[in-house]
């Protein structure tokens, strides 16, 4: 698997939930910019806690609470910190401005009491490379995914393997 992102810059960084080493990645195919929030050290041979992250605007900026965004940036960040060690990769795609409409009237709907059925977001192969990719970098190979369970084909070709789901109702007891 040939690489595609590479490591350019990492520092400290302190917020109001905690302490994190913050390792920016740049994609050389896209020119985007990607983080990592690595909180504790990563062992190969033990299971990290490990969200990957796309951005969801009304989540993550304006706080919003709905079941699309089972881990919200913040929920993900304050689970890790009370775990004392996790990986946070922060991809760079973000939403478009057509997406965030359809967002909010899949939510009008919701609020209205129709059948907005749900929401699916498919990212795609080149997505969960770069992932893959970043998570390989900071030496993550055994995974405690904050996520729902999914069907995640062709991670053991980058020599990752979840271990475990964590739903975001873990993050209300964290």
């Amino acid at each position: 698997n040939e690489r595609s992102v590479e490591r350019v810059a990492e520092c400290e960084m302190r917020n109001d939930i905690g302490e994190f080493h913050l390792v920016t990645y740049r994609d050389r195919i896209s020119g985007q910019v990607h983080f990592a929030l690595v909180k504790g050290q990563i062992m190969r041979d033990r299971p990290t806690y490990v969200r990957v992250h796309m951005p969801h605007y009304l989540a993550d900026v304006l706080g919003m609470k709905r079941s699309d965004a089972s881990w919200p940036l913040e929920d993900a960040m304050s689970f890790i910190e009370a775990q004392g060690e996790g990986v946070i990769v922060l991809l760079g795609q973000s939403e478009g401005e057509q997406e965030l409409i359809q967002r909010v009237k899949h939510y009008q709907e919701e609020d209205a009491g129709q059948s907005a059925g749900k929401r699916e977001s498919n990212p795609d192969l080149r997505t969960y490379g770069l992932g893959a990719q970043i998570l390989l970098d900071l030496g993550v190979r055994k995974m405690r995914v904050l996520s729902a369970p999914k069907k995640m084909h062709g991670l053991s070709g980058f020599g990752l393997e979840v271990v475990e789901y964590i739903g975001g109702d873990a993050a209300a007891s964290a």
